[in-house]
């Protein structure tokens, strides 16, 4: 695959007006033991590769199998379990994020092999192991967070190799840049009630007109837009701190704990308590 399949004006000057990147966790992890990561979604793109050893990842009703060097890629919110299949491994691996327009998943864009080959796998592995070791050698702060950013460009860089723009985002693009001022107030206010009718006067249209166009260029109305970013959020912070499930919610917008937790458990498949149990891996 070449670079032909992301050429598209509008995604360039999105790129270039908004692409940032947040690192969320990665390790060289040694298993020793059979091991089983149970069925989860992560807010995160996961990028693991087996250096040795082998797994197989299941998804959308399909096993794949993952040899030794390949590299195992999914987005963000793909249900999905990864079971180790030999009695040891080395697993290298890493979940990041890349946004555009603060909080839209770049590869929420985009289409991205599960199983990506040895070759670029292991160029991939390389760069989360070379990372990881950087991070746990701690040191001047500044050279830390200049590589860490570093990091994250070179392994989107190597992942272009392999992406193409989803038929979808391709006809929505013009819709999206419409809507980023919209996009960017919830962002600045998921912890404040949020009305369908504040965010069309963020928009400057009427309340359909904005529920249309809207829709039309995310492939979802607003108010499950700003839920899936809540719970997104909520799914980030039950990974990686020690937060009660409470403060969370309210920092989710969510005052009643109750409507978060059930909220939580339809989109993801667990409980927040289940889901924090679930992923302690990562932290």
């Amino acid at each position: 695959m070449t670079g032909d399949e992301l050429r598209n004006p509008q995604l360039d000057r999105l790129l270039q007006s908004s692409l940032h990147f947040e690192p969320m966790c990665g390790n060289v992890t040694r298993i020793r033991s059979p091991h089983s990561t149970g069925w989860r979604t992560l807010p995160g793109l996961m990028c693991a590769q087996p250096q040795r050893g082998r797994a197989v990842m299941s998804l959308d009703g399909r096993a794949l199998r993952v040899r030794t060097g390949e590299l195992m890629v999914l987005p963000a919110g793909v249900y999905h379990r990864v079971d180790v299949t030999t009695p040891t491994a080395v697993s290298r691996w890493a979940h990041v994020n890349y946004f555009v327009m603060h909080s839209l998943d770049l590869f929420s864009l985009l289409s991205v092999p599960p199983v990506v080959p040895r070759k670029l796998g292991r160029r991939v592995g390389d760069e989360i192991e070379s990372w990881v070791t950087t991070e746990a050698a701690g040191g001047n702060p500044l050279l830390r967070h200049a590589q860490r950013n570093a990091f994250g460009y070179r392994l989107l860089a190597l992942l272009s190799e392999v992406c193409s723009l989803k038929p979808e985002a391709e006809r929505n693009l013009d819709g999206i840049a419409a809507v980023r001022a919209v996009i960017e107030h919830m962002n600045r206010n998921l912890g404040q009630p949020i009305s369908r009718d504040a965010l069309a006067e963020v928009a400057g249209m009427s309340r359909a007109q904005f529920h249309r166009v809207f829709t039309q260029a995310m492939g979802c109305s607003p108010v499950r837009f700003l839920r899936n970013i809540r719970l997104r959020l909520a799914q980030q912070l039950l990974i990686s701190t020690g937060e009660p499930v409470k403060a969370i919610a309210q920092r989710c917008g969510y005052e009643d704990t109750f409507v978060f937790s059930k909220a939580f458990k339809r989109d993801s498949g667990l409980s927040p308590s289940a889901y924090r149990l679930r992923t302690r891996e990562l932290r």
